[in-house]
């Protein structure tokens, strides 16, 4: 879990440090915490939703270990504009 200032925002460890997972975990538990509280009589549409949520983000349980919860889109993004700089090159 991310921790929070006293004003309910995110607080950065420093630039580098973001937890994207946390930060994804916490507003998807508000999410789904939400969905209950307007849909507490229909169980069928919150099993759809949770369904519908968590399969697209399945592969996130990677992420799971403090080490490995890297900004990994950072990750991609860099390798991606590495890549794209090596073929303007040649």
């Amino acid at each position: 879990m991310c921790s929070l200032d006293l004003f309910g925002h995110r607080k950065l460890r420093n630039d580098y440090s973001f937890d994207l997972y946390s930060h994804w975990k916490f507003r998807h538990d508000r999410a789904l915490d939400l969905f209950r509280h307007r849909n507490l009589r229909n169980d069928r549409s919150l099993d759809h939703y949770r369904h519908r949520k968590l399969r697209n983000y399945r592969f996130l349980d990677l992420f799971k270990h403090r080490k490995l919860r890297i900004n990994y889109l950072f990750e991609l993004f860099r390798n991606r504009k590495l890549r794209h700089d090596i073929s303007l090159d040649h």
